[in-house]
């Protein structure tokens, strides 16, 4: 009976250290998952010209979530088996464990939400000018360059568009390469890295929507330098 009962205490040690390591575990995730949304909280800030800080990103957001009525997906139960001789010996742990399972559960699902935003505002971040509202489109300052086109070098017909242009162009880089003309893109919002564990997070369509704004931005600043230079002549 004795031998028993020292392989009954030997059993519950083993098993309530196994329930402490889990906690430990979760209580780990939780802390990451937390740092990960409050870095998130900070980056956006620095993305959305329209957010103050990352506290009020946060707060709004978590607004957001509740209006929405998201509920976090279960997550399976990292409950170790318990022998029934160690049931009331590790009851505390129990009830710790499941807390935590919820609350990690909870994290998870507010993060995936607030990654899917962030995603959304960085792709916005990239077409956006300075105003912080308004935002640029593809071949938008075309009929402005042809405009001025006409005004510096014309007037010509419309078939010889393309020459002019392809001239006005070397002159411009011309001038660039010299120190004659800088270029300038205050006209858009300032780019700023994003943070590389929040993409990672992002959806592939848009990943795929993140190259195509960074190409109209490079697109729309080309134009827009041009079209300065081309208001210099």
């Amino acid at each position: 009976m004795e031998a028993i009962a020292e392989a009954e205490i030997e059993e519950c040690k083993e098993c309530d250290a196994k329930y402490a390591a889990v906690i430990q575990a979760l209580s780990t995730q939780e802390a990451e998952l937390i740092a990960m949304t409050d870095a998130m909280a900070e980056s956006l800030s620095e993305i959305d010209p329209n957010t103050e800080n990352g506290a009020e990103g946060k707060a709004l957001l978590r607004k957001m979530y509740k209006i929405k009525g998201i509920e976090p997906e279960e997550i399976e139960s990292a409950m170790p088996d318990t022998p029934e001789a160690c049931v009331l010996g590790v009851a505390g742990k129990v009830i710790m464990l499941e807390s935590l399972e919820e609350d990690v559960a909870k994290a998870t699902s507010f993060r995936d939400f607030f990654a899917d935003v962030y995603c959304a505002a960085y792709v916005n971040s990239l077409v956006t000018m300075d105003d912080g509202m308004t935002q640029i489109f593809p071949g938008g300052l075309d009929w402005t360059i042809e405009e001025e086109l006409q005004r510096s070098y014309g007037p010509f017909e419309q078939d010889q568009l393309d020459v002019v242009e392809i001239a006005a162009i070397e002159a411009y880089m011309v001038a660039v390469e010299a120190g004659d003309f800088s270029d300038d893109s205050s006209v858009l919002i300032a780019a700023v890295t994003p943070l590389a564990d929040a993409i990672k997070r992002c959806d592939p369509i848009v990943t795929d929507e993140i190259a195509l704004a960074q190409k109209d931005r490079e697109d729309y600043l080309y134009d827009n330098n041009f079209l300065r230079y081309l208001r210099t002549l």
